[in-house]
Formats: structure tokens, sequence, C-alpha cells
């Protein structure tokens, strides 16, 4: 994966999502609704042989740092 113009990471096992993005934090209001698409659509097995859960990231390794900035272009590869 290629973050910005050096930043370059290795993907290394899907990120199952827990309940938290769901309660409030800070001044942010609960929000049962955050998870429910990636319930409903990207059940995977994060690591082989176990169920299958909704999962929304990816847990890395770096490769190659980098300095990022925000808008910097995130590309498969």
């Amino acid at each position: 994966m290629l973050v910005g113009p050096e930043l370059r990471l290795r993907g290394t096992a899907l990120t199952p999502r827990c309940a938290v993005p769901t309660l409030p934090h800070g001044e942010l209001p609960p929000d049962p609704e955050a998870l429910r698409m990636v319930a409903r659509e990207n059940r995977v097995e994060s690591m082989p042989g176990t169920a299958a859960l909704p999962c929304a990231g990816v847990y890395a390794q770096v490769v190659r740092p980098g300095r990022i900035e925000p808008g910097d272009a995130v590309r498969l590869g």
C-alpha cells in the first residue's frame, strides 16, 4: 500500500470492528448505525479459521517510513 509520496505499508491482517465506534465520544452522541453497513456487507475471516466478523480496515507493517499529509493519496500496490 502506498500512502503519499514515500510511505509504504504491507497489510498483515484484516481489522474486525468492535462496538466502540457506536458509543459516544466526547461531545459526539452514540451512533448505533455507525457499523450496521459494515456488519451487513463486509463480514470476513480476519484470520484463517476464525469466524466471519464485520471488518473495516487492516493492520499494517511499515515497509518504508515517510511523511504523510492530509489529502495524500492512498493506493494499493
